[in-house]
């Protein structure tokens, strides 16, 4: 088998700076594929900036059901899902308090965000994932999300990848109450292996480039020792600006930097590894 790759960068059109760090990666870089927060208010901007200059870019959908933002629905219509100031919960709020979450309502928001990519763009997502994974803590919301996939015949991430499924999946539910992981593990589990058809996904998926390890040493390691198949790397660049709300920040300017990086076009080369996005899996 060969080795294929996917980089792709999630959190587009979060705001402006992270949008354009993203399209430099790709334009500049490795960077394959990306996925949007069609939430956030720049998002509009960002879906045209990138059909504009950047037509060979995967767009994804990066379904938000946690953070600090704003749905896409009315507040009014998924009461359960959000605060009393209208925004999602942090992701460890939205953990502790998951199975306060009303079925319809997951399913209403997650529809709306596809609904909303769809109306930007004027076309679905190439593929769709989570922030913060989380339509993959959730049954309703990971069942949605394989509905989803399904409907609009597109890929979806592979967060399990080859390791354990239960171990993910109890990584997962890290920081939800007891009783929902006894009840709902399983729930998980049987989504992720029994339900026919499935949505296609690559074979592995790389989530350690970040944070501490997210240094051009750190990717070439990766590249170097890429099993064969399609794999996914996640990552996050962008150059924070003052519309960024979150407490990563300078590492997204770095990775920047990383992912654009000659050294990193050369391994590729000399390892034999091409460069996909999630639109050659669907084809």
């Amino acid at each position: 088998m060969e080795r294929r790759l996917i980089i792709n960068a999630d959190d587009y059109g979060l705001t402006p700076g992270i949008s354009q760090g993203i399209l430099d990666a790709h334009l500049k870089g490795v960077v394959t594929s990306t996925t949007v927060m069609v939430g956030s208010p720049y998002a509009a901007d960002a879906i045209r900036l990138a059909l504009q200059s950047a037509p060979r870019l995967g767009l994804g959908l990066h379904l938000t059901l946690s953070g600090t933002g704003r749905p896409v629905s009315p507040p009014s219509e998924i009461p359960s899902l959000v605060r009393e100031d209208g925004r999602l919960y942090p992701l460890e709020d939205w953990l502790a308090r998951i199975s306060e979450f009303n079925a319809a309502d997951i399913i209403h928001e997650l529809r709306a965000q596809v609904e909303r990519f769809i109306q930007m763009a004027g076309k679905p997502p190439d593929h769709l994932d989570g922030h913060h994974h989380a339509v993959y803590r959730h049954p309703v919301a990971l069942n949605e999300l394989c509905d989803l996939a399904l409907n609009y015949a597109i890929p979806i991430r592979n967060v399990w990848s080859d390791k354990p499924i239960d171990a993910t999946i109890h990584r997962l539910l890290e920081g939800t109450s007891i009783e929902w992981r006894a009840t709902k593990a399983q729930e998980l589990k049987n989504i992720l292996t029994m339900k026919q058809p499935r949505p296609s996904w690559p074979d592995r998926f790389e989530d350690t480039f970040y944070d501490a390890t997210s240094t051009l040493g750190d990717l070439l390691l990766i590249l170097t020792s890429l099993p064969e198949g399609v794999t996914e790397i996640m990552c996050h660049p962008g150059y924070a600006d003052a519309a960024l709300d979150s407490d990563y920040t300078t590492r997204r300017d770095d990775e920047v930097k990383t992912l654009t990086h000659n050294s990193v076009r050369e391994v590729l080369r000399a390892e034999g590894i091409e460069l996909i996005s999630f639109g050659d899996l669907r084809a």
